[in-house]
């Protein structure tokens, strides 16, 4: 992945958390949800449609 788009999701600590493809923002979707669950009832999800 060196030098391609990325997303990246750091930690508070400044460590990386999770790295992945920007055009996969599922990837990211499935990590937060496993480290924090389905998000509540009527959350909104984000439109990724312009990842694609």
């Amino acid at each position: 992945m060196a030098g391609a788009p990325a997303l990246v999701l750091i930690r508070p600590d400044g460590h990386i958390a999770f790295r992945g493809p920007v055009h996969r923002p599922d990837l990211l979707q499935e990590f937060c949800r496993a480290k924090f669950g389905r998000p509540a009832t009527g959350a909104e999800q984000p439109d990724t449609r312009h990842l694609r």
